[in-house]
């Protein structure tokens, strides 16, 4: 009898446990079914507050005031993304745009959707590399460019661009509190609002393969007319290199660092904040259309929780430097926790000479590599001097994108961490530093995060 009666006792135990101020009420014991799948390759990162900012006593950075902010549950790549990971990317979208071009000359590479009427590639169908067709062997070398004095073709990576759509929501649905408070009126609805206009960039390929951004000035009158095109061409820019070193002989590094197999498992570099992003958004797609499930999508993570994610998901006072325990720069055998400059300039001594392959020194307490050294990383927080006085103290982030006609102090984004260039004063999680969103640089890359909405831990 006892045995029949334990386990009633124990599920109305588990029932009434942290019900404080619902008692009576049927609660969600079904939320498990509904719990996003773990990411491959991500760490949890569990909701918290913790203390953000710089310490009073720091000389380096730029200065960032000290608050306590609270953080949401996310998933955080447990790496930098790789020249593997976004080879897949570039390599993905220069086959999309072979089929496009193919599809001009043979349908059959972008049929009609029965059922919608919709046009779309076809996947499945291989390319004709062979083919005699003319038209089709000039689709084929148009995607190449022959270059003096070279005896291979070399890869058209202008045509490299990827074109998404997308909603701003968040304007959206915050349009209405910045309108007149006098028609402020929660029987108001969005298509009433025909007297508000909208400024924002879209972007499209012209007649000769170029990018033109074009900037959008429309009434207001439903959600769609937020809808928006980028254009982004994402073939990293090899040559930041040698334009971000001055007198040094780093053409190998132009040459090989993205292409060659021997370095596919090192951080991807000369991506802009712009393309980051674009990666991003293919990537929510592209694991859509794989696994079938409606996933948040992937995005760059605020300040505020890279930060988070560095200080090891905890409460983590203002005070602590680095993403591992204490303020040594090297443990007990005098192998160091990351890779960065030594104050007197000898990079080898770490192990590497620049970049290194993700994973090389130890994870921080939530098994996040490299969060600092190795490569500076984009945040999606702009940059403003006030820092943390114009942000929420839930999810702190600062988002501005400014327009092509903005003045381009505006096109400020943080980057955390430092890099292998930087000295140990700089791999700090407290300090923030700024890039233009356009530049490309051998010592910024990126990680992803994914917000996990509606889970108790």
């Amino acid at each position: 009898m006892i045995r029949k009666i334990l386990p009633i006792l124990l599920f109305a135990i588990a029932l009434s446990s942290c019900n404080y101020k619902n008692k009576g009420q049927l609660q969600n014991v079904t939320h498990s079914l509904f719990k996003d799948p773990t990411p491959k390759g991500m760490v949890l990162v569990k909701r918290g507050a913790f203390r953000m900012g710089t310490p009073n006593d720091t000389v380096w950075g730029a200065v960032n005031d000290s608050m306590t902010v609270s953080i949401e549950n996310f998933w955080m790549d447990e790496t930098e993304v790789t020249n593997f990971m976004y080879k897949h990317f570039v390599n993905w979208v220069k086959d999309s745009v072979l089929r496009e071009r193919l599809a001009t000359v043979d349908p059959s590479f972008k049929p009609a959707n029965k059922a919608t009427g919709d046009s779309v590639l076809n996947w499945k169908k291989p390319i004709p590399w062979r083919s005699k067709n003319p038209e089709i062997q000039g689709v084929l070398s148009g995607m190449y460019v022959n270059l003096p004095r070279q005896t291979k073709k070399f890869l058209n990576t202008n045509i490299l661009n990827y074109t998404y759509d997308w909603i701003d929501f968040e304007k959206a649905n915050s349009r209405k509190y910045s309108l007149n408070r006098s028609i402020l009126n929660t029987d108001v609805k969005l298509d009433q609002l025909a007297d508000s206009y909208m400024l924002m960039d879209s972007s499209y390929v012209n007649s000769k393969g170029r990018v033109v951004t074009v900037q959008v000035n429309r009434p207001i009158r439903s959600y769609k007319d937020y809808f928006t095109t980028a254009v982004v061409n994402v073939y990293p820019d090899t040559s930041c290199w040698k334009v971000d070193f001055v007198a040094e002989k780093n053409d190998m590094y132009a040459a090989l660092y993205f292409s060659s197999a021997g370095y596919q498992n090192y951080p991807v570099v000369g991506v802009s904040w712009d393309q980051a992003n674009a990666f991003s958004y293919w990537r929510t797609r592209f694991y859509q259309t794989k696994s079938r499930y409606e996933c948040a999508p992937y995005r760059l993570p605020t300040e505020a929780e890279w930060e988070f994610a560095a200080k090891g998901g905890k409460k983590g006072m203002v005070n602590k430097k680095y993403p591992w325990k204490g303020d040594d720069i090297v443990d007990k055998k005098g192998c160091y926790f990351a890779n960065f400059k030594p104050l007197k300039g000898n990079f080898p001594e770490d192990g590497y000479l620049i970049t290194a392959p993700v994973g090389s020194f130890p994870p921080n307490d939530l098994g996040l590599y490299d969060l600092v050294g190795n490569v500076a990383e984009w945040t999606s927080t702009a940059y403003f001097p006030t820092g943390n006085k114009i942000m929420s103290t839930i999810n702190a982030s600062s988002e501005f994108n400014a327009l092509g006609s903005f003045p381009y102090a505006l096109k400020k984004k943080v980057v955390r961490g430092g890099s292998f260039k930087d000295v140990y004063n700089f791999v700090n999680v407290n300090l923030r530093e700024w890039k233009y969103q356009n530049e490309k640089m051998a010592y910024v890359g990126f990680r992803c995060v994914r917000n996990m909405p509606g889970e108790k831990y």
